[in-house]
């Protein structure tokens, strides 16, 4: 299902974030522990780029819409690549929601610049086709649950992600036998369930707030923790203290499941982080200090188990 945690965010500059937010706290400056916390994430913004130039018009990156075969359909996907010559792991990435929100291109952009190859793919490719965020933002919730209800199905989706692979492995930049997978939401659960149902299919999965046990909920045939003693590849997670959509009790019994498999896995919680904590086009919900963190944790965990690169 979409993630909903998008909310009536709306892009911002990084000094438009920030000049709004010293505004908003006015007196309330003087608190003391508000005003440091809140100037500890107005620092951070500080040290980071505009994020929507940020990885994205890196011009030593080559980012570009592409599009492979699934269920008889055009799958639209976005490539980013080095623009250097040679042969690199590719790292698919997951969206919880549509392809075309801001942060998804520079989340494969950000891989790129981390030596990947990023490819995103369209999650949901019955909604229709829009060609802006604020398009895809004005269409009703209740055209796209209409479209979910009646044409995406949880099989449908995890073949796509196998047709995904299979055509990212055969791109002549790419490397290797296995791809890495990098979802979010219900991307990271899609993650989780196709490495389940394919062992030998990714070398490692990084999953930022998948529901460990959200199939009731969403009325789905499988949860996280339905598969979780099936999991082979090594898995990251990454949540939030204040994801009101994962309840922190959930998140400690998949912890607990997990510390029973043989497999290596990480379990990653931010302090005050909400639902979407790495998306910077989501103001209201962007957590730099946690977002910048989590990002280090998977480029290293999908680098340590990445196919080499080759020339």
């Amino acid at each position: 299902m979409p993630c909903s945690c998008g909310g009536d965010d709306r892009d911002l500059s990084r000094r438009q974030f920030v000049a709004q937010g010293a505004a908003a706290l006015g007196g309330a400056m003087a608190l003391g522990r508000l005003a440091s916390a809140q100037q500890r994430k107005e620092d951070q913004l500080e040290r980071l780029p505009d994020a929507p130039a940020r990885a994205v018009e890196d011009p030593t990156i080559l980012v570009e819409n592409a599009a492979f075969q699934s269920g008889g359909r055009d799958i639209q996907a976005i490539i980013a690549r080095p623009k250097s010559s040679g042969r690199r792991a590719a790292v698919l990435v997951i969206p919880g929601n549509w392809l075309i929100e801001p942060y998804i291109a520079e989340i494969s952009a950000m891989l790129a610049q981390a030596g990947f190859v990023g490819i995103a793919i369209d999650p949901y490719p019955q909604f229709p086709r829009k060609a802006t965020w604020e398009e895809a933002q004005a269409v009703p919730a209740e055209e796209t649950q209409k479209i979910l209800r009646e044409q995406w199905t949880d099989a449908g989706f995890l073949q796509e992600m196998a047709d995904a692979r299979a055509w990212a492995l055969k791109l002549p930049f790419v490397t290797g036998e296995r791809v890495a997978l990098l979802g979010f939401c219900g991307g990271g659960w899609n993650s989780i369930l196709f490495a389940a149902d394919h062992p030998d299919a990714a070398f490692a999965v990084v999953a930022f707030y998948a529901p460990p046990d959200a199939a009731k909920r969403f009325d789905r045939p499988r949860s996280v923790l339905d598969v979780i003693e099936r999991l082979s590849t090594p898995t990251q997670f990454h949540y939030g203290t204040r994801d009101g959509n994962i309840p922190m009790a959930d998140v400690e019994r998949l912890r607990g499941r997990l510390a029973t498999l043989k497999v290596r896995t990480d379990v990653h919680v931010y302090e005050g982080a909400d639902h979407g904590f790495l998306a910077f086009n989501r103001t209201q919900r962007y957590e730099p200090e946690a977002a910048a963190q989590a990002w280090d944790r998977a480029v290293e965990w999908l680098a340590r188990r990445a196919p080499p690169f080759r020339p």
